[in-house]
């Protein structure tokens, strides 16, 4: 018996059928078509008809025709082949898949944009017959066969792609009718995109949230780490501080580091009774991750404002600082002079990388996170050769020693505060 063959017709352009979808279309003696094929495919047989059911083509085959199952765009993608194919081995009939252009990518081609991009569209999903109850898979590119984006956003829809009635809609999606595809997601308009093109160095260690956001805004992001995370010499400060950390009144973070480093170390949460204090938002959400309340997070993340944010008198009051091993003395000191009883404990070390990516000779900032990140950045690659985005008033100051002016520094101390001054500086130049 010879094999029926599941065959893809493509978005609708005879141009687009496949070599081996032409010759097997013309061999066949029978043909079972989608309604969507165009008849200038599926007329290149003589032996065409609609396509109803399985039991046609189990019919055919079993009387010994070649048999041509033909569908719309790609058989393997919202083509019912699963149903098909049950049918088929049910009755012990044997076939093959010759895989057509998809909807997707037509759409795509035909409204010159690309499904994928290496930082924006590092996954694509394709969506058929979209229910609001049902979410979205989190992809950079959704392509939706049916339904509408659910999220505001950059979309292009395809009317009838690379057939001779083909529309493309950039503007007003509502207008498009079926069949239509849509495109959502960056890729639809980069070029929309307020950091676009801006090649930015990124400094930190751990960065993968500034990353994600400097991505999202279209720039293409250098990751240079200059600063690696690792154990204190003596970690016995820390673990006995992690054993006794019911007797503390106050725990003060002033980085993600020192929340990981102390609290890897405790397995028991319930005896804490101390309140906490966080230098910034994310240093806030490391701790909430733990189902713990931060209590004050001071208005400027800086210590200073950590200083200011907290009592003023803390007599008698025990206060836990886990910290990187070299780190400016403002908390602990101003503290003390309110009576508070500090204990500093060294949580880690902040060391230059052992290895590093390689830093292009060009790009258009770069950014610096903390005053380590300044002396390792001209340690390993000497003074930078784009524009400088510092992170806050202790990052310039450093830089500044060094002989270097930054173009920009954040008004909100934090990695979403560098973006977002990155973000206006750019705006304002175009």
């Amino acid at each position: 018996m010879t094999p029926v063959l599941f065959t893809g017709a493509g978005p609708g352009d005879p141009e687009l059928l496949t070599l081996k979808a032409r010759r097997a279309i013309e061999q066949a003696e029978a043909v079972f078509h989608d309604e969507l094929v165009p008849e200038a495919i599926w007329s290149l047989s003589p032996h065409s008809q609609p396509y109803q059911n399985p039991a046609q083509l189990i019919a055919a085959a079993q009387s010994g025709l070649r048999v041509v199952r033909l569908q719309v765009g790609d058989p393997t993608i919202y083509g019912r082949l699963v149903e098909q194919m049950e049918a088929l081995d049910q009755a012990g009939v044997p076939y093959e898949i010759i895989p057509g252009v998809t909807a997707a990518t037509a759409a795509a081609a035909a409204a010159k944009v690309s499904l994928t991009h290496k930082t924006l569209g590092r996954t694509v999903a394709l969506v058929s017959a979209h229910d609001p109850a049902i979410p979205v898979p989190e992809a950079d590119t959704v392509v939706y066969y049916m339904g509408r984006p659910t999220q505001a956003g950059p979309a292009i829809a395809v009317e009838n792609a690379s057939r001779p009635q083909q529309q493309i809609y950039r503007e007003s999606l509502t207008h498009a009718q079926a069949p239509s595809i849509i495109i959502a997601g960056a890729v639809a308009n980069l070029k929309s995109l307020p950091l676009y093109g801006q090649r930015i160095v990124v400094t930190r260690a751990e960065s993968s949230r500034m990353n994600v956001r400097l991505r999202a805004l279209g720039a293409d992001v250098i990751e240079f780490p200059v600063i690696e995370i690792v154990p204190p010499a003596d970690p016995a400060p820390l673990d006995r501080a992690a054993a006794s950390l019911g007797e503390y009144d106050w725990l003060i973070f002033t980085s993600v580091n020192g929340v990981t480093a102390l609290f890897d170390r405790v397995d028991d949460l319930r005896g804490l009774r101390a309140r906490i204090c966080t230098i910034g938002p994310a240093t806030k959400a490391a701790v909430e991750k733990l189902k713990l309340k931060v209590d004050v997070v001071p208005r400027d993340y800086v210590g200073e404002g950590l200083v200011a944010a907290l009592p003023a008198d803390l007599a008698g009051q025990r206060i836990l600082i886990p910290r990187a091993t070299v780190a400016r003395d403002v908390v602990p000191d101003a503290l003390r002079q309110r009576g508070a009883l500090v204990d500093v404990v060294d949580a880690y070390r902040t060391i230059v990388p052992r290895q590093t990516a390689t830093l292009p000779a060009t790009y258009d900032w770069v950014t610096f996170t903390s005053s380590s990140t300044v002396k390792n950045f001209l340690a390993l690659a000497g003074p930078p050769t784009g524009r400088i985005a510092s992170i806050g008033p202790i990052t310039t100051a450093t830089l500044r020693q060094h002989g270097l002016e930054p173009e920009i520094e954040a008004l909100e101390y934090s990695t979403d505060g560098i973006v977002t001054a990155i973000e206006r500086a750019v705006r304002t130049a175009h």
